[in-house]
């Protein structure tokens, strides 16, 4: 009997959910034909739903989506909803439905209010007519519509024009009173499209406030009313008015040719934790412009004031093992040396990050986004994506603004094919190609990707966000029982890495970037791992001693341009030297940390590509700056840098060294003579005929005089047997720091070859 009376609800259930449908839409809008989202018996289990009458049932069903927090049977939370039943409201309803919605989010968990102290979004809403029928157009009321972009990016371009008075009164509206709520029996405007700022918004911070005007006649000279709501109320009620057919989000603002992008999105984001990474190719040592951008990374995992993460993640699936085991110890030195502290670090071929690649892999090939080609590789297809991820693939920079497109290019901005491959051909076993690999860790990791331009003009950003579309619709829409345990894996992979501190967002965020100057060498040729010279390496940098770690640090802030530096307490560079100088690098972000903004760093100085310049200026001033104690750790680390032990005679020289620091040039002088005279390593090598010595002092007395009375080019041959150069400080500074002994001791190999 009990068997036959759970049969019975189970069908009851199954008749009342049938005359609802629920969309589980957590990114776009899915079209009729897409998969249907999980099955809503699966949550049944997880809330006590009142079952009174189906449309009791849906939004039980839908404040369980509301929650903001992951569930265990859903990915995202409920401002990503859709509820699809086609009504035709007047205003007075539309304002009802906003705030029913907004009861919903009050009554779920976490707090209604916690963005209401940033600034409130103020949309306006503007129609056009375009291609013989009318558009609206809604956008912040600070910007100005694009005519031209009032269309999906792959439609012909064609322009539009802003609707005429007597054209609004024909649809039902009165001059500057067009709002959201409006009847439209006659079909006149045939989509409206949601500016991107407004539609990032939606995602990332669903709850953040919104004012829409509200007219409860159209046609009345009253001034009309507004209504503050949470900004997904607003769109939920959009598409539950206006259906999803006619919604679309687009890049339809004129952007800003300076500064960020959508100020108060911007904000919204910064005031979440931030977790960031640094994604190096170990393949060689880092360039001064990596340890810049690495950099840039750090201050922002300083900004989240213990609320962030950092981790360094090695790019290795196109690397020799044992090259990139050696390459990757160098750079955590690399980054060590210039005072970033690497909480996490890990490898592509790591056995826990290759497992996540291999569930990705196959859950884009169960849910049919990807294809094999003859040659073995596997790679996304571009007709199935366009077709899957209806509504487009979005990312959002920070600087630009959101960025929406509506159909994968198969061309790059120089007219070359893109590459969609995930693996590598003619491979036994699946090796993942970087690319790939890098966009499954930012996606489950939920990482802000900071990077060079470079990257962004090679259509990389496109690809990325492609691969993180196409995981976010499987992940989400279970296209096939198959799909679920890998999407169930990477789920509890993705909330692992949030266990210690709270994820900057419940869900998976579309793929957020930042894109910082390039860095070129002093003839402007912009500096590369794959063509690397060997002064620009960070690694002989540190082990040559060319530059002091204070010196690269000084000037990578001095990059940032002068509006960052006062941020951080700091009006001129004379002041900035002197502190970094006199308590080191690593102390001196120790006590940055709480005065670094993420605002402030958004707001760098930019100009593309920034010149090697001014390092021997500031290296100088550096050196000068340098208390004893900074100069002794110095010469220590020169030491370990070489493999050496500080010996006795170099400890006791430490103290002539500082007094005499004023006849060095920089790091580079001082280290030739520590690196020569004591260690037995000279930096420089030539190949140049010798001239003949003299015959070198009897008694370590005469040394002085009888350097007195050598020719100025016998003088530089002493000078380069003492510190592997020609040039550098005199050679009677010389013989005071190293006495007379050293200084005949490092002759006597040249006296007897010549």
């Amino acid at each position: 009997m009990a068997i036959i009376m759970g049969r019975l609800i189970c069908s009851t259930l199954r008749e009342k959910l049938s005359a609802v449908s629920v969309r589980h839409a957590v990114f776009w809008p899915k079209a009729s034909s897409a998969p249907s989202g999980p099955n809503p018996f699966e949550l049944l289990s997880s809330f006590r739903p009142r079952l009174g009458s189906s449309q009791t049932l849906c939004q039980d069903l839908h404040s369980f989506f509301a929650t903001g927090q992951p569930q265990p049977a859903i990915f995202g939370p409920s401002t990503f909803q859709a509820i699809k039943r086609r009504v035709q409201l007047d205003p007075a309803t539309f304002r009802s439905a906003m705030e029913t919605h907004d009861l919903r989010l009050r009554k779920s968990r976490g707090e209604f209010t916690q963005y209401t102290q940033i600034a409130i979004r103020i949309p306006k809403f503007v129609i056009f007519r375009r291609a013989g029928v009318f558009v609206m157009a809604i956008c912040d009321s600070a910007s100005s519509v694009d005519p031209r972009a009032l269309q999906l990016s792959f439609e012909p371009p064609t322009t539009a024009s802003l609707a005429t008075p007597d054209e609004l009164a024909r649809i039902g509206f009165a001059r500057d009173r067009v709002g959201p709520a409006f009847r439209d029996p006659d079909r006149w405007i045939g989509r409206i499209f949601i500016d991107a700022s407004i539609f990032f918004q939606y995602l990332v911070s669903p709850r953040s406030r919104v004012m829409v005007p509200l007219y409860d006649d159209q046609h009345d000279g009253s001034s009309g009313e507004t209504s503050i709501c949470a900004i997904s109320s607003f769109i939920r009620t959009l598409f539950q008015v206006h259906g999803e057919e006619k919604i679309k989000f687009a890049n339809i603002s004129v952007k800003r040719t300076k500064g960020i992008g959508d100020t108060l999105l911007t904000g919204l984001l910064l005031k979440r934790n931030v977790f960031t990474r640094f994604a190096p190719t170990p393949s060689n040592s880092l360039h001064i412009g990596s340890i810049r951008t690495a950099l840039v990374s750090y201050l922002f995992y300083l900004s989240g004031n213990n609320r962030s993460a950092f981790h360094v993640r090695f790019d290795d699936t196109n690397v020799p093992d044992d090259v990139a085991s050696m390459n990757s110890a160098t750079i955590l030195a690399d980054l060590e040396w210039a005072g970033m502290t690497v909480p996490t670090a890990f490898r592509q071929t790591d056995t826990d990050a290759a497992a996540n690649y291999a569930r990705a892999l196959s859950l884009l090939v169960d849910a049919g986004y990807c294809r094999a080609e003859p040659d073995g590789a596997v790679t996304l297809d571009v007709d199935a994506v366009n077709r899957g991820l209806s509504g487009g693939i979005c990312w959002l920079d920070l600087l630009r603004g959101p960025q929406i497109l509506h159909r994968l290019p198969v061309l790059s901005s120089n007219s070359h094919q893109l590459d969609y491959s995930m693996t590598w051909p003619n491979e036994s076993a699946p090796r993942f190609k970087y690319k790939f690999a890098g966009a499954v860790d930012d996606f489950l990791r939920n990482s802000l990707v900071i990077r060079d331009e470079r990257q962004d003009h090679s259509g990389f950003t496109i690809r990325q966000a492609a691969i993180m579309g196409c995981l976010r619709d499987s992940m989400t829409y279970l296209r096939h029982r198959r799909c679920k345990p890998d999407a169930d894996s990477l789920r509890e992979a993705a909330f692992d890495y949030g266990k210690s501190l709270p994820r900057p967002f419940p869900f998976l965020c579309p793929p957020v970037y930042l894109h910082v100057d390039r860095v070129s060498d002093e003839k402007g040729s912009t500096l590369s791992k794959r063509d690397l010279k060997l002064h620009h390496s960070i690694q002989h940098i540190r082990t040559m001693g060319v530059y002091f770690s204070e010196t690269v640090f000084v000037w990578c802030l001095h990059s940032f341009g002068k509006h960052f530096l006062r941020s951080i307490g700091f009006d001129d560079l004379d002041r900035l030297i002197d502190i970094v100088s006199r308590v080191g690098v690593r102390s001196f972000l120790r006590e940055l940390a709480p005065l670094v903004k993420s605002s402030e760093i958004l707001r760098m100085t930019r100009r593309g590509t920034i010149r090697l310049e001014g390092f021997a200026n500031i290296d100088y001033r550096v050196l000068q700056c340098l208390p004893p104690v900074r100069l002794r750790r110095f010469v220590q680390s020169l030491c370990e840098a070489n493999g050496k032990e500080c010996p006795p005679q170099l400890s006791e020289a430490v103290p002539k060294l500082y007094l005499n620091r004023s006849h060095f040039s920089g790091a580079s002088d001082l280290s030739s003579l520590i690196l020569t005279a004591y260690l037995g390593k000279s930096p420089f090598t030539i190949d140049v005929e010798r001239p003949t010595f003299p015959d070198l002092p009897l008694h370590a007395g005469y040394v002085g005089d009888w350097i007195g009375s050598l020719p100025p080019e016998i003088r530089k041959w002493v000078r380069f047997c003492c510190t592997g150069r020609f040039d550098g400080p005199r050679l009677s500074i010389i013989h005071d720091i190293i006495g007379s002994h050293r200084l005949i001791s490092l002759m006597e190999p040249m006296a007897l070859t010549s």
